[in-house]
């Protein structure tokens, strides 16, 4: 199926996927006028009139898709793994990975008996083990990359620490 798209003085044909693409991508406004022969037959509309045009262009759509393709240094998921990498480095100094263990894991009697409260979110960033650590990193980079982008760092941080606080009262 092939859709024209009137520019001023010429028509561009293209076709109906390629057409779907330029609206979720922006590049077609809505005062655009289109010929697509099953909808409009051979009269040339204007786009936002369309009915299909108004789902494919979508603002709240359009403005999520154009937030999670910008370019940006996700700074949440940044410092998390430094501050993991940090954490892990202490854990390589003698003594250092039992001293961790010992203040920072999620260990029930110490939570509830003298209220060490702060071991709920605390054990969630502890990783003694050298593979612990690569294999949590790996997929926090890679997750927290993409999920900070499209939620913001407010909503990336809600979501990381309630997991952790919810995975250790359970």
């Amino acid at each position: 199926m092939i859709v024209d798209i009137q520019r001023k003085s010429h028509i561009q044909h293209m076709t109906y996927s390629e057409f779907e693409d330029r609206i979720r991508d922006g590049e077609i406004p809505p005062d655009t006028r289109i010929r697509f022969e099953v909808v409009t037959g051979d009269q040339f509309q204007r786009a936002g009139d369309l009915e299909f045009y108004q789902v494919l262009a979508d603002p709240e759509r359009l403005a999520f898709r154009k937030k999670l393709t910008s370019p940006g240094m996700p700074i949440l998921t940044a410092l998390l793994v430094g501050f993991q990498i940090r954490v892990w480095m202490i854990s390589l100094l003698p003594g250092g990975s039992a001293w961790l263990q010992e203040r920072f894991t999620n260990w029930a009697p110490a939570i509830i008996e003298q209220g060490q409260v702060y071991r709920l979110i605390t054990y969630g960033l502890l990783h003694t083990s050298f593979t612990h650590l690569l294999f949590n990193l790996y997929f926090l980079a890679y997750t927290g990359y993409h999920l900070e982008r499209a939620l913001g760092f407010a909503n990336v941080a809600i979501l990381y620490f309630g997991s952790v606080f919810s995975g250790g009262l359970l």
